[in-house]
C-alpha cells in the first residue's frame, strides 16, 4: 500500500474559500468563521495559518492571531486588525480537520507546527479556548486550564487554556480532595425517590406525584422534601406530621422493589480515576445517613470513598457550609485545596460559604432553572455537562494527560 504524502504549508489569501469549506464541515454555523472573516485574517496574519495536505488535498488547518492578551476575547474573531506581530501570545482560533480524516494524528501535527512557530518566534506561549470534551486533548500538549472563559462565542461554554514556555503564571492551589453531592450529581435517583413518596401517598389515599414533580422538590434534604410534599397535598406541615412522614419515607427508601439509582454515563469511572490518582473523595449529601450508607454499600462505592457526610451529620445542611467544612476536617485538607461538585444551588452556595471552589454539573435537579443558566446569573463560572468533564479539568491542571 502506497504511503500517504503529508505536507504542511502556510496559507495564502487564495486559500480563503477552501478554509471556509473545511471550517463549515468542522463547526456548527454559530461557531464557524465566515468567508469574510477568513479574507480578513488572511490579509493580516496569513503567516499564522498552517494547512495540512494529504496527497495534495487540504484536509485541515490551524490559525490564530498574535496578541498581547493572555485571554482570547470574542472581538478578536471579528477584528483581524487586533493582530500584534510582536505580541507575547500566539492564539489558536481554530483547529480543523475534516471528519473523515480524524483520528490519524493530523490535528496533532498542526498543533505541533503552531507551537513550534510560537516558540521559534520567541513568544511567551500559546493560548486557546476549548469545550469541555477537548480539555484532555489540549492537555496532552502541555496546556493547562486557567478557568472558565468569558467567551460567549457561538453560545457555547468554553474554557481558557494556556501553554507557557517558561511558566510564570500563578495558578490555583492544587486540588487534594473532591467532594461530591449524590442525587442528581452522581446518580439519577428521582425514580427511586418518587416511588418511595408515592408508596406513602397510596397508603394515605392521597394523589401520587409524577417524577417531574418530585424532581422539582428534591435537593435540600428529606425534611424539606416532605415539607414540599405536604404543601402540594394540602397537609399541614406540623412538626408531628413532618416527623411521621420523614420516618415513613426513610423506611420506604430501604424497602424492596424500588427502582435503582443509576450512575450518569461515565461518572463511576471518573470517580475511580480520581481516587486512583490519589485525590481524597468525599460524599457530601443532604440525603439521610441511613439511606446514604445503604446506597454506598449496594453500589460498591465504599471502596472509593474516603469520607461520607450525610444530611443528619450536622445541624445545618447545605446550603450552609457546615457539611463541607466537616468534610475538610475529615479529609485533612483546607478549603482552598478542595472542590465541591454538585447539581444545585444548595451545593453552589454551600461551597461559596465554605470558601471552596464549586464545580457544577447540568445532569441533575435545580428546580425549574437549568444549572448553566442559573450559574451564569449568580456568578458561578465552572459548569460542566457531567463528572467526567470535571475529572478531565482537574487532570489537565495536574498535567496528567501530557504526551
Amino acid at each position: 500500500m502506497q504511503q500517504e504524502q503529508i505536507t504542511i504549508r502556510k496559507a495564502t489569501p487564495a486559500d480563503a474559500a477552501l478554509l471556509t469549506n473545511i471550517e463549515a464541515a468542522c463547526f456548527p454555523p454559530a461557531e464557524a468563521a465566515s468567508r469574510e472573516r477568513f479574507d480578513g485574517r488572511l490579509a493580516v496574519f496569513a503567516d499564522h495559518f498552517f494547512i495540512l495536505q494529504v496527497d495534495g488535498r487540504p484536509v485541515g488547518f490551524i490559525n490564530g492571531m498574535v496578541t498581547e492578551e493572555l485571554y482570547i476575547e470574542d472581538v478578536m474573531f471579528e477584528k483581524a486588525q487586533m493582530h500584534r506581530p510582536d505580541g507575547a501570545w500566539q492564539s489558536i482560533f481554530g483547529l480543523d480537520v475534516l471528519p473523515q480524516y480524524r483520528r490519524r494524528g493530523y490535528a496533532a501535527r498542526l498543533m505541533d507546527a503552531m507551537i513550534e512557530l510560537a516558540r521559534s518566534q520567541g513568544r511567551r506561549g500559546v493560548t486557546l479556548t476549548c469545550k469541555e470534551h477537548m480539555l484532555h486533548y489540549y492537555a496532552k500538549f502541555g496546556f493547562v486550564p486557567l478557568g472558565a472563559s468569558a467567551s460567549q462565542h457561538g453560545g457555547a461554554r468554553w474554557f481558557d487554556m494556556v501553554l507557557e514556555f517558561t511558566p510564570q503564571l500563578k495558578l490555583p492551589d492544587p486540588v487534594k480532595a473532591v467532594f461530591f453531592d449524590l442525587d442528581g450529581t452522581l446518580v439519577d435517583s428521582v425514580p427511586m425517590i418518587a416511588e418511595s413518596i408515592n408508596r406513602i401517598m397510596r397508603a394515605k389515599g392521597l394523589r401520587e406525584f409524577s417524577r417531574e414533580e418530585i424532581a422539582g422538590m428534591v435537593g435540600k434534604g428529606a425534611r424539606v422534601l416532605i415539607e414540599r410534599v405536604c404543601e402540594a397535598q394540602g397537609v399541614a406541615p406540623t412538626l408531628e406530621n413532618v416527623q411521621a412522614l420523614v420516618q415513613g419515607y426513610a423506611a420506604e427508601m430501604l424497602g424492596p422493589g424500588l427502582p435503582q439509582e443509576t450512575f450518569y454515563p461515565g461518572t463511576r469511572e471518573a470517580l475511580e480515576d480520581l481516587h486512583a490518582a490519589g485525590l481524597k473523595i468525599a460524599l457530601v449529601t443532604n440525603k439521610m445517613r441511613i439511606a446514604t450508607e445503604h446506597f454506598v454499600k449496594h453500589s460498591g462505592l465504599d471502596s472509593i470513598l474516603d469520607v461520607i457526610v450525610a444530611g443528619d451529620d450536622t445541624d445545618h445542611p447545605k446550603p450552609e457550609p457546615d457539611m463541607l467544612l466537616l468534610a475538610c476536617r475529615k479529609t485533612g485538607v483546607s478549603p482552598s485545596e478542595a472542590v465541591m461538585v454538585g447539581d444545585s444551588e444548595n451545593d453552589a452556595y454551600a461551597a461559596r460559604a465554605a470558601g471552596i471552589r464549586a464545580m457544577l454539573v447540568t445532569t441533575g435537579y435545580n428546580g425549574a432553572v437549568p444549572m448553566d443558566r442559573w450559574a451564569a446569573v449568580h456568578g458561578f463560572d465552572y459548569v460542566f455537562k457531567g463528572v467526567p468533564g470535571i475529572r478531565d479539568y482537574l487532570f489537565a491542571c495536574q498535567g496528567r494527560f501530557q504526551r
